[in-house]
């Protein structure tokens, strides 16, 4: 019986995987949260930071997706910029620390990006243009996280429209996104193992191997 339920369940978990429609179930309620409020550390509405915002919106069908920009894009398979589908994710360093994933945001298509915004001339969760002279800028890499679905054939290329004015094309300066939540955690982690290193015991160990080994 317990192993009836069980196959019954992953039948349904795959069921739900193949009936994913991104543009509806991804992009479209990922664009009814725009205007929410950034907050560091925020991980559902009212208020998001990058990879809170990103993680809520994907994580119904991606469970095993990280907290954090840097180990989502280490999660992620990595795509090329010009293969980007909407539900991919963008990295970004954007931080004094060069090439340091700090920022994600999710592609939703026509170029356009969503993301949860710390500092600059839009503040919380925007929809902008991927090529916005910022954001070109300071680019990383991108990454693919959703199950591979059955997508409707692409229809064929149109000229691409005039680019749009965006603030971001004029802005400079550093946008915070999780990269202080990813650094505590790292150091954290470090002083965990200093504090666990017992450096009497590990010279005592030493003494006693030379001893043994007959060793001044």
């Amino acid at each position: 019986m317990k192993q009836r339920l069980v196959a019954l369940a992953l039948i349904a978990a795959l069921a739900t995987l193949n009936a994913l429609d991104v543009e509806k179930d991804v992009v479209a309620r990922s664009r009814t949260y725009v205007g929410s409020a950034y907050r560091t550390g925020g991980v559902e509405p009212p208020a998001f930071d990058c990879s809170g915002f990103v993680g809520f919106i994907l994580r119904p069908f991606v469970p095993a997706l990280p907290r954090l920009s840097r180990d989502m894009a280490d999660f992620g398979t990595p795509i090329k910029k010009g293969d980007l589908r909407p539900g991919d994710l963008v990295f970004f360093a954007t931080t004094e620390t060069a090439g340091a994933i700090s920022h994600v945001a999710m592609y939703i298509g026509d170029g356009k990006i969503i993301h949860a915004i710390s500092d600059g001339p839009e503040r919380g969760v925007h929809v902008t243009a991927l090529d916005a002279r910022y954001w070109k800028k300071h680019y990383h890499s991108a990454a693919r996280v959703l199950p591979e679905t059955e997508r409707p054939v692409a229809p064929k290329k149109q000229p691409a429209p005039e680019p749009e004015a965006s603030p971001w094309d004029t802005w400079d300066g550093y946008v915070a996104g999780d990269y202080a939540q990813w650094k505590a955690r790292e150091d954290a982690a470090f002083d965990k193992h200093k504090d666990a290193y017992d450096a009497d015991a590990e010279r005592n160990k030493f003494e006693e191997w030379k001893r043994r080994e007959g060793k001044k």
